[in-house]
C-alpha cells in the first residue's frame, strides 16, 4: 500500500492552528483551561478552590532525608495535577494511583537501603 491509497482530509489552509503553548493571540495554558472549564457544562464549577483530601498523603517532611527525596518527586507531581486538572473521577484516579506509586517507590528505597 502506498500513501496515495489513504484519503487526504480537506483542511482549510487559512485555519489557525492551536498549540499547547496557546491559541492564536498568545493565551496561556491556564487561560485556555479556564475557558474550557467555563464553557463545558460537565466541568463548570469543578475547580472549587479546596484541595483534594488525598494530598495530605503526599507530605514528606516527616521522612528521613533519603526517603523524603524520593517522596518529594511525587509530592510535586500531585500538586501539579491538583492545580492543573479539573476535578472529576479521572483526576481522583490519577492522584490515587500516584499515591500507590509513591508508596511503592518509598518501599523500594527502604529495601535498597537495607541491603
Amino acid at each position: 500500500m502506498t500513501d496515495s491509497t489513504y484519503p487526504t482530509p480537506d483542511v482549510p489552509t487559512d485555519y489557525p492552528l492551536t498549540t499547547l503553548a496557546g491559541r492564536p493571540g498568545g493565551e496561556s495554558p491556564e487561560k485556555i483551561m479556564a475557558d474550557i472549564t467555563a464553557n463545558s457544562p460537565a466541568l463548570r464549577g469543578k475547580h472549587t478552590g479546596r484541595p483534594s483530601p488525598i494530598l495530605r498523603w503526599f507530605e514528606y517532611e516527616h521522612l528521613r532525608p533519603p526517603l523524603a527525596a524520593v517522596s518529594s518527586w511525587f509530592h510535586a507531581l500531585a500538586h501539579d495535577i491538583e492545580r492543573d486538572l479539573p476535578a472529576g473521577a479521572e483526576k481522583s484516579t490519577a492522584l490515587r494511583k500516584l499515591l500507590e506509586a509513591k508508596d511503592a517507590a518509598v518501599r523500594a528505597a527502604i529495601e535498597g537501603r537495607d541491603r
